[in-house]
């Protein structure tokens, strides 16, 4: 028997009351924490003792492990030191609600090397579990502290609380955590476990049996296209599946039934085995760390052999009953006890959803066909060799409704893992200015400096919110720069024959957003949408492109899909029965990805004090200020615009006279 994970419970304290919790509220606001001196002697006896073996791994866990003052872990790092005189590997890991991390904390993290390990459910919208004494969310806190401990290089991995509501949203959950670097994942699920009597995945199992393998599947497609992501549960699946091809017999062990394999010591001293969670429980405690003489002397406990009997007898009725035993040695002591009430029992419902209808998910995912599309002939752009053009593996659909996120419902979203255009593609995208369509290709066009000095002369960038935004756009130096710059370079783009512009002052977006329209009638983002301008009330109905102005201190990006309406229309894999309702933007947009959810979206980086001339009355397309951590701010003329030399030649004759 080996010694492999030592679990410290310095505190059971926490300064969270999330729903799904399983300590006690008693226990959460008990202040209580153990003292150096039974600290001191649990380090003692387990870095002697035999059962250690050249690694360890201590993880401080609990209640909320940075409640418990940082002078306390400074002082546990130098006993573990101290006492490590046989020079064991040692591997530390606190989990965090990451709420109370400051520049101490910071500090501490960057000396001693730690990966910051978080509790964070996804997106903020799932986090409404995780919540503090007086009801406030945890979430904008968690993640400006993320955002901190990234700045100062230090990793973040997170653990994640699997609900019914999760269940819905995997992309969103997957790419919540990529595009915020947050690149090893763990799933657990909503367990009824101790003082968490009740879950909402024990109700309509096999719809969410259903529903989970679903979201397995779709996490495993994310993470075959983002290699860079480390998700736990496919990669043990992994593992133990290769262990079982190289080895028919094999079967797994979970170090949870493995006697002493893993050791939890409590505040006052209390130890316990098998499974962390259960730690404190009467009838779990095998002995005291400052009343036992070796480590050795826990074998002997009378507890600790009648725990191992039953815990024995669970596991033989698991292998004599279920088909799955290779992958799971048993199923875990402390769900069983929780679900039945005995430690002598077989199938739980935390082992069906992460055994059972993992692997099945897992194996179904491995016999899938890919689906991977080329880029179709379409939209093209000028000068594309030139232009940083990206592109993707294609789209999800949002399913929730508004009030559980920022998109609306069935809102189109690109998948993250963009790649630089090959040059094969980027020829393939590409035409000339005497080749250009005015009503179907894009240009990157780059203001004059004149205009970008003009600009930068305003306060534009002293501006700190919106609100400051809205003010600027009411003094005479910025109406001066709208009449006497801005707007005479609009309308050198305008169509002499069809001279209907419509110009606006400055849009405001936040930073950081994958997609950037927002719908302020109803406060959600639209996602990847087609403008629909010509069928507005507003003067502007024969809108037909857009020529948008990057007045943003960071790069913002153009998202598009390089097929207009009657080309994507007669895409070559849409069946003759099927036809597209053009006068419906919504109802277009939806079909065409909900048929080809592979096809590529495009992503072009606009510079500061640049502009994109795109035809967006007739392109799915949407803006992204993903990246950035500046507001994001643009301005635009939508019209009859062309890009035509000969037109701007005249035009600016015209307006000389």
């Amino acid at each position: 028997m080996t010694l492999k994970l030592l679990v410290i419970q310095a505190s059971s304290k926490c300064n969270l009351n999330c729903d799904y919790c399983y300590i006690s509220e008693l226990d959460r606001k008990n202040k209580d924490r153990m003292s150096v001196l039974t600290l001191n002697t649990l380090l003692k006896k387990v870095l002697e003792s035999p059962l250690v073996n050249n690694e360890l791994q201590i993880l401080f866990h609990a209640g909320e492990p940075l409640a418990v003052p940082i002078n306390w872990y400074e002082e546990a790092f130098t006993l573990i030191k101290k006492n490590n005189k046989k020079k064991h590997k040692i591997i530390h890991s606190i989990q965090t609600n990451g709420t109370l991390f400051n520049e101490k904390w910071i500090n501490f993290y960057k000396k001693h090397n730690l990966v910051a390990s978080i509790s964070l459910d996804g997106p903020d919208f799932l986090n409404e579990n995780r919540k503090g004494w007086d009801g406030s969310y945890s979430h904008e806190k968690v993640m400006t502290n993320i955002k901190m401990l990234q700045k100062n290089n230090i990793s973040v991995s997170a653990l994640s609380v699997l609900t019914e509501k999760s269940l819905d949203y995997p992309e969103e959950i997957f790419y919540f955590f990529y595009n915020h670097k947050i690149y090893n994942i763990a799933f657990n699920i909503e367990e009824i476990e101790k003082n968490n009597t009740d879950s909402s995945l024990f109700e309509k199992k096999e719809i969410l049996y259903q529903k989970y393998k679903s979201f397995v599947k779709t996490i495993y497609k994310l993470q075959k296209a983002h290699p860079r992501m480390n998700i736990r549960e496919l990669f043990t699946m992994k593992r133990d599946l290769e262990s079982f091809v190289d080895d028919n017999k094999y079967e797994a062990k979970q170090d949870v039934n493995v006697p002493l394999s893993i050791l939890t010591c409590a505040r006052d001293g209390s130890l316990s085995t098998f499974c962390p969670e259960m730690a404190g429980e009467d009838h779990v405690k095998i002995g005291n760390v400052n009343t036992i003489e070796y480590l050795e002397d826990l074998f002997a406990n009378k507890t600790y052999k009648t725990l191992r009997k039953e815990i024995e007898k669970g596991i033989d009725i698991c292998k004599e009953t279920c088909d799955y035993f290779a992958f799971c040695g048993g199923g875990r002591p402390g769900n069983k006890f929780y679900e039945s009430g005995s430690f002598a029992t077989g199938e739980t419902n935390s082992c069906n959803y992460q055994v059972k209808k993992l692997l099945d998910a897992y194996l179904e995912s491995l016999e899938e066909p890919e689906k991977t599309l080329g880029l179709m002939k379409g939209v093209r752009i000028l000068d594309s060799i030139n232009c940083n053009v990206q592109k993707n593996s294609g789209t999800y659909t949002t399913n929730q409704h508004p009030k559980d996120s920022p998109y609306r419902k069935n809102a189109i979203l690109p998948n993250s893992d963009w790649i630089e255009c090959c040059d094969k593609d980027k020829k393939f995208l590409n035409v000339d200015l005497s080749n250009f369509n005015n009503q179907k290709d894009i240009a990157i066009i780059t203001i004059p400096d004149d205009i970008k000095e003009k600009i930068l002369e305003t306060n534009l960038y002293q501006c700190k919110t919106e609100k400051d935004i809205r003010h600027l756009e009411t003094t005479t130096q910025w109406e001066n720069l709208m009449d006497n710059s801005l707007v005479p370079y609009f309308i050198k783009f305008m169509n002499p024959e069809n001279n209907n512009i419509a110009i606006s002052s400055i849009y405001v977006n936040k930073p950081n957003l994958q997609t950037t329209a927002f719908d302020r009638r109803n406060q959600y983002y639209i996602g990847l949408h087609v403008d629909n301008h010509d069928k507005s009330s507003q003067k502007n109905t024969n809108t037909r492109n857009r020529l948008c102005i990057n007045l943003s201190k960071s790069p913002r990006y153009f998202l598009f899909c390089n097929l207009t309406h009657v080309e994507a229309k007669n895409y070559e894999l849409f069946s003759k029965k099927e036809s597209l309702n053009m006068s419906d933007c919504n109802t277009f947009r939806e079909l065409f990805f909900q048929k080809f959810p592979h096809y590529p979206i495009l992503r072009i980086k606009i510079n500061p004090f640049q502009a994109y001339l795109a035809p967006t009355d007739n392109i799915i397309h949407d803006g992204s200020s993903i990246g950035s951590n500046q507001l994001d701010l643009s301005t635009m003329a939508l019209g009859d615009l062309v890009l035509n030399n000969a037109f701007q030649l005249n035009l600016e004759k015209k307006m000389v006279l």
